[in-house]
């Protein structure tokens, strides 16, 4: 899923497939997603509480363009 262009942890939030786009929250905290998350330091595929039982899950179509994208970007 990496090709080691992204290195910050939040790109776990970024490709989410819950995540509010333009917004600090998703669908499991839509109030705001805990900085222990946002940093890294807590891997949220792994239950975290309040989180409703909704973790972290690819949005598949997302990671495919970014990856298309960096590719393309790369072959100029």
């Amino acid at each position: 899923m990496d090709n080691g262009i992204l290195k910050n942890e939040v790109k776990y939030c970024n490709d989410c497939k819950h995540i509010n786009r333009g917004e600090l929250g998703c669908r499991a905290f839509p109030d705001g997603i805990p900085m222990e998350i946002l940093d890294g330091a807590f891997d949220h595929r792994k239950p975290y509480p309040g989180d409703g039982g909704i973790r972290f899950e690819p949005d598949e179509e997302r990671i495919r363009f970014r990856e298309k994208f960096v590719a393309d970007l790369l072959k100029r």
